[in-house]
């Protein structure tokens, strides 16, 4: 269950009812299945009461005379599964079903009911496999990119309802893969009406794997979006074929090339016409495992989109360390995009994250998570830039236990505080406590 714990957006807090009228929050229990006519289901249900100093995780410049600041709220939950219902030779279906409810004590605006339900079907014959599923969702999702808005409005709640049918085919070297997917989007407030949509996307490819290292590959994509309040249609028809595949460099154990080459045409409703444009992507990956507890791993990725005249180049590095049985810290680094070889991108990324977690801390099952992280986004292509600098701290400790044999006990606590020299008046500081019982039927 995601929690109310998310960064500066959270999205789609599911997992939950209001059957049981306890404190929780969701913990690992082993699951028991009781039978309901020919289903075999799970079921759990709880709630959290949780303490958020920062409701709506905004820095003090962001805050509003005559909005609490903090706040206490009680979420119930309800959670059911099915386990794999075989329907014939190689078929199944599956049901899942989530609720629960955000109810705050004084910020009312905030409160929000959420919910989903899905529903998966997948039959494998020996070169046939099809399948899909149905979805029926309640999100919510907090709008704080660039502009503070009190008072909850913010707060994106929405109605997602979504269909998908797929189809893969197998032959020797050949493969088939085609899917297409219907989505219904409806926002409950005012301000966000116009992303209400109606989005078709259908999408088929042939794959001929001539080598063991490579594939020869085309691809057709057809996505249609209307959008409701002025019925207004989008059309994107997007077509690709060339070679992708693993470089065999048998003489060389390390890195690992993975690669595409190929043309891509994009043709757009507003476009005069479609032209083919290269297309390449060339991703070097490794890890060493420098000693018995420390590991190292990078990836350096290169992609040319010479139709959007787009050309970046992203690298990451790692180091894991494993200290002793119980404590593991990992040290990494990433930036977003490389100026060499070309990159184009509008926006430079460079982040920092160093993470140190301890299992049974002073007592059997209290753990600690910590992480320091270091970003900077700097702007490029553009007249005396501003860069922004954001650091970011979090502290979590967490104690879990089981009480029976169906019902856990959990208790957290988490701090975060992050910085930027966007906002002078102080630092976004954050406290949230949580306590609670999950209860597994």
């Amino acid at each position: 269950m995601p929690s109310p714990l998310g960064g500066r957006r959270r999205s789609g807090w599911t997992w939950g009812g209001s059957l049981l009228l306890i404190l929780g929050i969701s913990t690992a229990v082993h699951a028991q299945s009781f039978r309901l006519g020919t289903w075999d289901v799970t079921m759990s249900a709880g709630v959290d009461l949780v303490y958020d100093s920062n409701v709506d995780e905004a820095y003090p410049d962001e805050q509003v005379a005559g909005y609490r600041k903090d706040d206490f709220l009680w979420i119930p939950r309800l959670s059911l599964s099915t386990k794999p219902m075989v329907l014939g030779p190689g078929t199944t279906l599956s049901v899942v079903g989530n609720l629960s409810y955000e109810d705050y004590f004084r910020r009312n605006d905030l409160d929000v009911e959420l919910y989903n339900l899905t529903a998966n079907f997948q039959s494998m014959m020996p070169r046939v496999t099809f399948g899909g599923y149905a979805m029926m969702q309640y999100d919510v999702e907090n709008e704080m990119d660039d502009t503070y808005y009190p008072g909850g409005r913010s707060r994106d709640p929405y109605s997602t309802y979504e269909g998908n049918l797929f189809f893969n085919w197998n032959f020797n070297r050949l493969r088939v893969e085609t899917y297409i997917t219907y989505t219904r989007e409806r926002h409950d407030n005012e301000q966000y009406k116009p992303d209400d949509q109606d989005e078709v996307d259908w999408f088929a490819g042939v794959y001929l794997d001539l080598f063991s290292w490579g594939s020869l590959y085309y691809s057709y994509e057809r996505d249609i979006t209307t959008f409701a309040q002025n019925d207004v249609e989008e059309k994107e028809i997007t077509k690709e074929f060339g070679l992708t595949g693993t470089l065999p460099l048998t003489w060389i154990r390390h890195p690992q090339i993975t690669y595409t080459f190929g043309l891509k045409s994009e043709d757009k409703d507003d476009a005069e016409g479609a032209t083919w444009e290269p297309n390449h992507v060339i991703t070097l990956a490794d890890e060493l495992q420098l000693s018995r507890s420390l590991l190292f791993s990078g990836t350096a990725t290169w992609e040319n989109e010479v139709a959007d005249d787009e050309v970046g180049f992203t690298f990451t590095f790692s180091l894991e360390h494993q200290i002793s049985p119980r404590v593991h810290q990992s040290l990494s680094f990433e930036q977003e995009p490389e100026s060499t070889f070309g990159s184009n991108k509008d926006t430079k990324l460079t982040a920092y994250v160093y993470q140190l977690g301890i299992r049974d801390l002073f007592i059997p099952r209290l753990n600690f998570n910590g992480s320091m992280e270091y970003k900077e986004e700097e702007p490029l292509g553009v007249e005396n830039p501003r860069t922004e600098y954001t650091p970011l701290l979090t502290i979590q400790f967490m104690h879990d236990r089981l009480l029976s044999r169906r019902l856990s006990r959990t208790l957290s606590y988490i701090y975060t505080w992050e910085g930027s020299n966007f906002h002078e008046e102080g630092a976004n500081e954050r406290h949230l406590i949580t306590y609670g019982l999950n209860y597994q039927f």
